[in-house]
């Protein structure tokens, strides 16, 4: 039996040790507040997401810097914890994301439908949109403030280029204001054509309001003119005037609605054009995956004669789609 004999000191040193062992692994985690995780929970970070995106108490981190979750937790969620009632959440800035699901919904959350947000892609984020066929968006975030990107009409009979920048910042927690210009040409590419071509020049001012993290109200502006021909420029007589009010909930951490009215008029040096006469209502799903993400939804024109003539073969509007993709 003496083979089997351990000497007293190496006995209390192993369950000093294997003690120790199991009061880490049972190591409770923080108690953190909604949009916040503990940090044993977490496996791997997102690269190029501040920790500081949103305030989070010792012990947890911010749940936009989450990319996965670690297989073998630091720590462990008490039963107690997990059903008590989750305290109130101090309200989120804007510029964080209006919904529990990040990773998805931020490569969209920089637009209602057609409406611009006060609100960008992740920093270093690459999104590209096509809307229908042949207009696609390419949008590169700089840094939390700032996105420059370029609407491309791809050459079937026509092409055309818009570079475009953006700028947005929090005035609150909860209300954020953004603006951008554009500009660019298109027409036919054919050689010769090229008197025919369209040039046009605008921008856009947005306020966006987060009612609570998965609802959001925008309101905004987009302003544009232009001309024919480069050769010999012929400028449009006044600027199109499109004000735009939306709204978006997410109701599940991979689909939003939207719904947005606009009313687009003509404003020049003797006034206004079909001010009030035209609205365009819009709105749809948007299912949002981590690199692939598009809309399907309806556009109705609501003015007299689409409701008299049109409107019965087409009740619920016209439909539209897109699809984008992160890169």
């Amino acid at each position: 039996m003496r083979y089997f004999k351990i000497p007293a000191a190496i006995f209390v040193c192993l369950t000093i040790t294997m003690l120790s062992a199991a009061a880490l692994a049972e190591e409770p985690c923080p108690s953190c507040p909604s949009g916040c995780v503990p940090i044993g929970l977490v496996g791997e970070f997102r690269a190029g997401v501040s920790a500081d995106v949103r305030v989070c108490p010792a012990g947890c981190t911010a749940l936009e810097t989450v990319k996965s979750m670690a297989e073998k937790p630091l720590c462990s969620l008490q039963a107690e914890a997990a059903t008590a009632a989750v305290p109130p959440a101090e309200p989120q800035a804007v510029a964080a994301t209006a919904t529990e699901a990040p990773v998805y919904a931020d490569n969209t959350r920089n637009r209602i439908i057609l409406g611009r947000t006060a609100l960008g892609i992740q920093p270093g984020d690459v999104t590209i949109t096509g809307y229908g066929a042949g207009l696609w968006q390419f949008e590169y975030g700089v840094n939390e403030n700032l996105q420059l990107g370029a609407f491309v009409v791809l050459p079937v009979m026509v092409a055309g280029v818009f570079p475009s920048i953006k700028a947005h910042v929090n005035l609150t927690d909860n209300i954020a204001l953004g603006g951008g210009a554009f500009g660019g040409v298109f027409g036919p590419f054919a050689d010769g054509l090229m008197d025919v071509s369209i040039w046009m020049i605008g921008g856009h001012a947005e306020m966006t309001f987060a009612i609570t993290r998965n609802n959001v109200i925008n309101i905004g502006m987009i302003a544009l003119g232009g001309g024919f021909g480069l050769s010999d420029t012929d400028a449009f007589d006044g600027a199109i005037l499109i004000p735009n009010i939306g709204f978006r909930t997410t109701f599940t951490p991979r689909w939003s609605f939207q719904v947005e009215l606009s009313m687009p008029f003509l404003a020049g040096p003797e006034g206004t054009y079909m001010a009030g006469d035209l609205f365009l209502l819009f709105y749809g799903f948007r299912g949002h995956g981590e690199l692939i993400f598009g809309d399907i939804g309806f556009a109705m024109p609501l003015f007299e004669d689409y409701i008299k003539y049109i409107w019965k073969y087409t009740p619920m509007g016209i439909p539209y789609f897109s699809i984008g993709f992160k890169i």
